[in-house]
This record gives structure tokens, C-alpha cells and sequence, in this order.
């Protein structure tokens, strides 16, 4: 059985992984909302793409976040449980 600062060390590996993660998503989504096409823009970039592109930012960071709570909830059960 593993110790309680091994399970903190190892939620806290992943909570680390989820953040990045999440900034590697944010800066795709940055990339893709705000970059410039080689050919330039023919107009206004399309509302419907960026606000499908800013709903799914914010869904893979609430992802990370429930992911990161559930983590640091499960090791502060079993460090309860410890006498």
C-alpha cells in the first residue's frame, strides 16, 4: 500500500500533467482563434468558429479542474483515514 505523501506525490504529478495539458489546449485554441491564415483573412473571421473554439476551451479547463478536485479530494480522504 502506498504511503500518503507517495498518493500526494503522485495526484499531484497528475494534477501537474491536467495544467498542462490545459495550457497546450489554450494555445492551440489561442493559435487557431487569432492566427492569421497565409492567405490572410478574406474578411472577418467566422463568429460561430471562434465562439465553438472559446466553449471548448473552457470545457477542457473545467475538465481539468473537476479532474484536479477529485485528485486532492481522494488524497485528502485516505490521509484522513490514516490515525
Amino acid at each position: 500500500m502506498s504511503s500518503p505523501t507517495e498518493k500526494y506525490t503522485e495526484s499531484l504529478r497528475k494534477s501537474q500533467e491536467a495544467v498542462l495539458d490545459a495550457m497546450q489546449a489554450w494555445t492551440k485554441s489561442a493559435q487557431n482563434a487569432f492566427s492569421v491564415p497565409a492567405g490572410g483573412y478574406a474578411g472577418q473571421p467566422n463568429p460561430d468558429q471562434v465562439i465553438d473554439q472559446v466553449f471548448d476551451f473552457a470545457e477542457q479547463m473545467l475538465a481539468v479542474q473537476r479532474q484536479f478536485a477529485k485528485n486532492m479530494a481522494a488524497v485528502a480522504k485516505t490521509d484522513q483515514s490514516k490515525p
